[in-house]
């Protein structure tokens, strides 16, 4: 899922079901998701990973997103932006 903010920011959430992790499901959904006019239109593109979520945190490390902070938010996720 995409959802593009007011402020053109697209803000990214995936779901890939828990026996078909560490498979690249998550990373070819990413990348079909990255490569939509909407994601190439956004100023910049950020999403939400549970920092015990080894296969989510790498994923988004491939595509080339980085944390924006040391550690979770109050919901425990680390946002990832890029």
């Amino acid at each position: 899922m995409l959802e593009i903010g007011d402020d053109d920011t697209g803000y990214e959430a995936l779901a890939v079901r828990p026996d078909l992790c560490g498979k690249g499901f998550g990373t070819a959904m990413l990348q079909a998701l990255l490569a939509t006019p909407e994601a190439k239109q956004a100023k910049n593109i950020s999403g939400g990973v549970d920092p015990e979520n080894l296969a989510s945190v790498r994923c988004h490390e491939k595509a080339g997103f980085l944390p924006q902070s040391d550690g979770p938010d109050y919901e425990g996720f680390v946002f990832y932006a890029r």
